[in-house]
């Protein structure tokens, strides 16, 4: 079986760490839009530009530049054959080899290998984030937040994952998987795109059952680079701005209302 640890790095998104130990039987390859940059030890670079299978799916310049990096992480069935062993790494992040090994060991049977998130226990708990730290307008976040209930999103029982590491069999589950991930990915307009949420949508939508969480006390990354670009701040929310953005999502927060933005680092 050919096992593949795969990131994709496009639009200068990051400075990679040097510090990737490499597994044994493991191919290691960087997907991006800039090959002229090499991609450390033990990273093989790929020209992004030399799949012709992707040709189809890249529905012009605004997709390519802003969506082709999701796309190719929610859908590696679009990169590798069937029966392949994929780990998607965030190119921001260096793994603990030795656990991730470990862990592909255990679960060996299992089509999806995630792990939550280590702040963020819910959905509402990703949306208090993403407005707390003025990563998004209140407007947006309420039509968000409008759009996720009439879609009949389930934001208490469902727990937030941390899509920096991935572990997926390609296979007709995963395959179709990925599709509705992708889709309830692409629903929402560009500023409203969150790969955490839509992926908890997908598995509600598809009742997806092959798959492992795996818990947050298990510490998978061992180190992170450094962003090459900021995010777009936007208004900065009051108190009674955070606490009425509970009506929208749950009474119950791990957010405190006294230090909202620092809620993450």
């Amino acid at each position: 079986m050919r096992k593949v640890v795969y990131t994709v790095l496009t639009n200068n998104y990051c400075e990679m760490p040097t510090d990737t130990v490499p597994m044994d039987g493991w191919e290691y390859l960087c997907y991006t839009d800039n090959p002229a940059k090499q991609a450390p030890y033990p990273w093989k670079t790929v020209s992004i530009a030399t799949l012709e299978q992707l040709r189809p799916v890249i529905m012009g310049d605004e997709f390519e530049k802003f969506y082709l990096n999701r796309y190719l992480k929610i859908t590696p069935s679009a990169l590798f054959e069937w029966g392949t062993l994929t780990v998607y790494h965030d190119a921001r992040i260096s793994i603990d080899e030795n656990i991730l090994s470990k862990l592909v060991e255990k679960y060996q049977d299992e089509q999806i290998i995630i792990r939550e998130h280590s702040y963020r226990d819910t959905i509402s708990d990703e949306l208090l984030f993403l407005y707390s730290n003025r990563l998004m307008q209140k407007k947006n976040l309420k039509r968000y937040v409008s759009d996720l209930k009439r879609r009949g999103v389930d934001f208490k029982n469902f727990r937030c994952v941390d899509g920096s590491c991935l572990i997926r069999k390609i296979s007709l589950p995963t395959k179709i998987f990925s599709g509705m991930w992708m889709e309830d990915y692409m629903h929402f307009p560009a500023k409203l795109k969150r790969d955490q949420i839509a992926f908890n949508e997908a598995l509600q939508r598809s009742g997806f059952d092959q798959l492992k969480l795996i818990p947050r006390e298990i510490e998978i990354i061992k180190t992170l680079g450094k962003y090459n670009k900021t995010s777009a701040i936007f208004e900065l929310p009051t108190w009674n701005d955070i606490a009425s953005m509970q009506s929208y999502v749950t009474k119950e927060t791990r957010v405190p209302l006294s230090a909202p933005l620092l809620y993450l680092k």
